[in-house]
């Protein structure tokens, strides 16, 4: 059995993976078996999910005990100190999104993965969802030139780091379908403060990017529009109430393979587009 721990509990995904790999789950041979966090009431509540699951005192404790840890919480910064200690420790780890707020942050847990030699995966779950990966195989058919414009939901009041929280997944979904590299990020002079648009260039294409608030009913929409021969292409990105099923699949990946599914580069890249868009907004005037 691979043993699996929790840091970091306050994220709806932490319960998302303990239902996934605790006892009997769908993964056989991984299971969560420790959790740890600050929140001692909501560790009692996650543990509920299977009687088999110990709550650790500290995060040395935790580490020690496990053969594999899953970093969960909100904020982006508490990634950064947890992500260095398990990559010091040996053992393969998986932080939710973002892997840091700031790209210096990010980069250092890269390279102290590469490093200690260290399988380190980090992403949005909507990076491995179906409809991504039909998008991304759909636009790589296109022969006439289009752009393309992923939307995606933002929180801009959360206190779990700014734009960057909720806007990986818009990120990450272009990134996905268009490829990490990119260049001349600039904020669209003509969208608004509560609907930013950005623009950026990958390769010979401009493609956009734009970012709204939840709906009246607080439900959030991601997807992509192709624009090409003026005409448009909705292709909406729908989770299913399992999607986090898909990213548990590439972490079992990381785990059998000792590798990340992902390279260092693209990771990174979220981050650097993230950041970006941070300075792109509050500069614009």
């Amino acid at each position: 059995m691979f043993r699996i721990g929790v840091a970091g509990l306050d994220g709806s995904h932490a319960g998302d993976f303990l239902r996934l790999f605790h006892s009997g789950g769908k993964f056989a041979g991984f299971r969560t078996t420790a959790i740890w966090g600050t929140d001692a009431a909501r560790a009692a509540e996650l543990a509920t999910f299977s009687g088999e699951v110990d709550i650790k005192q500290s995060l040395g404790e935790l580490i020690a005990e496990v053969d594999g840890v899953l970093i969960c919480d909100r904020h982006g910064d508490l990634h950064v100190p947890t992500a260095l200690a398990v990559i010091a420790s040996g053992k393969p780890v998986f932080v939710d999104k973002p892997l840091a707020l700031q790209f210096a942050d990010a980069e250092r847990v890269t390279e102290a993965a590469a490093k200690a030699g260290v399988a380190l995966l980090s992403g949005s779950a909507l990076r491995w969802q179906k409809d991504t990966l039909e998008a991304r195989r759909r636009i790589q058919t296109l022969l006439e030139p289009h752009e393309l414009l992923a939307y995606g939901t933002w929180f801009p009041d959360n206190p779990y780091g700014g734009m960057l929280y909720y806007a990986i997944h818009a990120i990450e979904l272009l990134l996905a379908v268009a490829g990490p590299d990119f260049s001349d990020l600039e904020f669209d002079a003509g969208s608004t403060a509560e609907e930013p648009r950005f623009t950026l260039r990958q390769g010979a294409r401009r493609h956009g990017l734009m970012l709204r608030k939840p709906d009246a009913n607080g439900e959030t929409a991601f997807g992509l529009e192709v624009r090409k021969a003026g005409t448009v292409e909705n292709l909406p990105v729908v989770l299913s109430d399992d999607y986090m099923a898909d990213v548990a699949a590439e972490v079992v990946a990381m785990f059998m393979s000792g590798r990340s599914p992902l390279p260092a580069e693209t990771m990174l890249a979220s981050i650097r587009m993230g950041n970006e868009m941070d300075a792109a907004f509050a500069s614009r005037g």
